[in-house]
């Protein structure tokens, strides 16, 4: 079924709040990706996720017929006005068919509603295109490459989203 997926289905994607049932598949899923990303990168991510299950924490999924997560968006506050975009996943399976696309554009408006400032995402050097083509038209910038964070030549980018330099810039979208 997830592989005949296509764009007339977009209508059975529902964007809400993390559920303690979508835990299970998403462990199995993006926690796999995760664990083997970063040191105990799975178990930071379940404790996060299991915070935001009890509202302690911000995290929504994009689900199918919504109850089937295939896309995962987790973040941290820092501060009043900004946010750590943790996790930021699309199921591979779903990719290039704008769920993730769908999903940003709701987390930003989102912030913007909240009055938060800035969001920052960082992400592994070689992943990074991946992620920039996603969220630099969306006014992300690349503000710095980190060498070795993650040990000998594995850099880490960090993107920024400033949303006075985004209602600048994009506010003529936003009227419709």
């Amino acid at each position: 079924m997830l592989n005949n997926y296509n764009l007339q289905n977009q209508q059975r994607l529902v964007v809400r709040p993390i559920m303690q049932s979508d835990l299970k598949p998403l462990m199995a899923t993006v926690g796999r990706v995760v664990g083997s990303l970063y040191p105990e990168g799975d178990k930071k991510l379940f404790d996060r996720l299991e915070s935001a299950c009890q509202g302690l924490a911000v995290s929504h999924v994009v689900a199918l017929h919504g109850r089937i997560p295939v896309a995962l968006s987790s973040e941290t506050s820092k501060g009043a006005a900004g946010i750590k975009l943790s996790t930021f996943w699309v199921d591979p399976r779903f990719r290039g068919l704008g769920i993730g696309s769908r999903l940003l554009d709701f987390r930003i408006s989102d912030w913007i509603i909240c009055g938060k400032e800035q969001s920052i995402v960082t992400v592994r050097e070689e992943r990074a295109v991946e992620l920039e083509r996603l969220f630099l038209p969306r006014g992300f910038m690349r503000i710095a490459t980190v060498n070795d964070r993650y040990g000998d030549g594995r850099n880490e980018v960090v993107l920024r989203w400033r949303s006075q330099q985004f209602m600048n810039a994009y506010a003529c979208h936003l009227v419709a």
